[in-house]
């Protein structure tokens, strides 16, 4: 029986660019959930930055970018011997209003674009200006994993990436991540505000007596 084991390092690491987890769904989860289990690498800053705040400054900045990261459409795809996930869209798909923007901006699953050859140039270089926009120091914000840490954020609206790590410096890193649909969540949350009233009542009530 074969076992798992968290990678050792040092080894080659460059880190990770600003991205969204999964868009090669029709709908990518609405909510992602990182646990730090331990971490002793020094370095892999986390980062996280607002997509929304930066498709606002890209319509009134670079508006020839926004305007091809919102039509220009991609291919993405994740394929297995038991899977076969794929999407075609835009790298910001900006919906119909009711929600802040999709982000779908995952370059190791972005398989091919689905546009005309002579909008290629164009739709690099808007990917070129979202990338150095997402990781710039006014939309990014930075912080260390600690083990016992659990963020949760927007998969959606928040590109989340990191730094590397430094080379000899610690030895173990763990995370366990999950996804939960929008959905779901504000399901559950609107059953435990509904319940909530009854039992202040209740627990008022008992205190009365």
């Amino acid at each position: 029986m074969s076992t798992s084991r968290p990678p050792r390092w040092p080894i080659r690491d460059s880190g990770w660019a600003p991205h969204t987890d999964l868009p090669t769904r029709e709908v990518p989860p609405g909510l992602q959930m990182l646990h730090c289990v331990e971490n002793s690498v020094e370095g892999g800053w986390s980062t996280m930055a607002d997509g929304l705040a930066i498709a606002d400054h890209l319509r009134a900045h670079e508006p020839d970018a926004f305007e091809a990261l919102t039509t220009l459409e991609w291919v993405f795809f994740n394929r297995s011997p038991d899977h076969d996930h794929r999407w075609q869209g835009p790298i910001i798909d900006t919906g119909d209003g009711r929600i802040p923007h999709t982000y779908r901006a995952f370059h190791p699953v972005r398989a091919f674009p689905a546009m005309a050859a002579h909008d290629l140039d164009r739709a690099y270089a808007a990917m070129r200006v979202l990338s150095s926009t997402a990781s710039s120091d006014r939309f990014q914000m930075r912080y260390p994993f600690r083990s016992g840490d659990i963020v949760v954020f927007d998969n959606r609206r928040v590109l989340h990436g990191r730094d590397a790590f430094e080379p000899h410096a610690g030895t173990r890193r763990r995370l366990i991540g999950t996804y939960i649909d929008a959905d779901e969540f504000y399901s559950r949350l609107r059953v435990l505000l509904r319940r909530r009233p009854a039992a202040s009542r209740t627990g008022q009530a008992g205190a009365e007596s």
